[in-house]
């Protein structure tokens, strides 16, 4: 299941990916929406116009991350 869990502290957020855990950092967009980067994965970053965007499109970003390595 991928489903980004945060606290009142967007640095707190969390992915499951593949059954790994990631630990993102989530912020709020200037232009709306939003924006995360995977903590301990330098250039993995995505954004989506909402939560349930921006799940979907980090969670690509993992893995054609985790590809590359």
């Amino acid at each position: 299941a991928m489903v980004i869990t945060r606290k009142a502290n967007y640095s707190a957020s969390a992915i499951e990916v593949d059954g790994v855990k990631y630990r993102l950092v989530v912020h709020d967009a200037e232009e709306g929406g939003f924006w995360a980067k995977v903590r301990g994965m330098p250039g993995c970053v995505s954004q989506g116009e909402t939560l349930d965007e921006l799940e979907a499109n980090i969670a690509d970003a993992i893995r054609c991350a985790l590809e590359f390595r």
